[in-house]
């Protein structure tokens, strides 16, 4: 036991060993020794094997399939030990031996290692048709890309709700770096800020309903005395569209104005509370407190019953 610990402490030894080949490899022995049936655990069948193995005494001590609660996950694979000692005290009693675990496990590797040589596929080799593509539009890129930002300006217009993947996959050009965001901007191109399609809504229906929104925060905030400062993610807290104002401002006049009206700096956050929060009220408070403890203080005390010597 002592050695089989030491080997599993070894990175380098046998990777394959982890708690899905664990499963896999309990699971499909229990099966094989008759220890589930009907998708019960056989309780007379792995007392037999138990009471049979060399290791008897020490799978007693470590309590291996001793907690008839867990019998059914351990024996089917839907969990395993966390003990290393259980852990491989179970396996050496389903498989006979640790050995016979190594081997049996060289032979069946769970299906999670199967799948992963499966998908280790060779990277595939660009054919010749690709690469003289690639080499035609780097020799034409500048041409291309002139073409493809007039075509790109007019669907901006066609569809001034659809986001930039949008309107490049309709366009059905892609020649990667021509296609990115920063080099249409650096042409001066309006490129969309929104990452989500607003085919179906527009910006004065979202400027409307915006506006509405953060004026009747704004009034219920002032009216509840809110204790912080109003800033813009607390006036548009609440609204499906909170999280677009920043990109969309240019295109929400209304409620652009609305909170530059009702965003509060610090002093007028000092001001609106009439001066019954903030730092500098909280500092006036403690000097006062100070104040009145020293005025209250005095070394001399007054002693009643004893009277004065002359």
């Amino acid at each position: 036991m002592h050695r089989i610990s030491t080997l599993l402490l070894n990175p380098d030894y046998r990777p394959d060993i982890r708690r899905d080949a664990v499963s896999w490899a309990i699971s499909r022995k229990a099966s094989e020794l008759g220890l589930i049936l009907d998708n019960r655990p056989h309780l007379a069948r792995i007392a037999e094997l138990l009471n049979e193995h060399s290791m008897r005494s020490l799978l007693q001590r470590t309590r291996v399939l001793a907690d008839k609660s867990s019998l059914s996950d351990l024996l089917m694979g839907r969990r395993v030990y966390a003990n290393p000692v259980q852990c491989i005290g179970l396996l050496s009693l389903m498989h006979g031996t640790w050995l016979n675990f190594e081997k049996w496990l060289t032979n069946n590797p769970s299906p999670t290692d199967s799948k992963m040589i499966q998908n280790e596929k060779p990277s595939r080799t660009p054919s010749t048709a690709t690469l003289k593509f690639k080499k035609w539009a780097s020799k034409h890129e500048e041409r291309l890309f002139s073409e493809f930002c007039v075509k790109y300006a007019q669907a901006r217009q066609v569809h001034p709700n659809k986001n930039h993947t949008e309107i490049v996959k309709s366009l059905r050009r892609s020649h990667g770096r021509i296609t990115s965001k920063s080099k249409l901007r650096e042409a001066g191109i309006d490129v969309p800020e929104f990452s989500h399609s607003r085919e179906t809504k527009d910006y004065e229906k979202i400027d409307r309903s915006l506006h509405s929104h953060v004026l009747a925060r704004a009034k219920a905030l002032i009216e509840d005395g809110f204790p912080k400062p109003i800033t813009r993610p607390v006036l548009t807290q609440g609204h499906e569209h909170a999280g677009d104002v920043g990109n969309l401002q240019k295109h929400l006049p209304r409620t652009k104005a609305a909170l530059e009206a009702f965003v509060e700096d610090r002093t007028a956050w000092r001001r609106r509370l009439g001066g019954a929060s903030g730092p500098g009220s909280r500092v006036k408070r403690t000097q006062q407190k100070r104040e009145t403890k020293q005025e209250d203080f005095s070394f001399v005390q007054p002693v009643t019953g004893v009277t004065s010597v002359q």
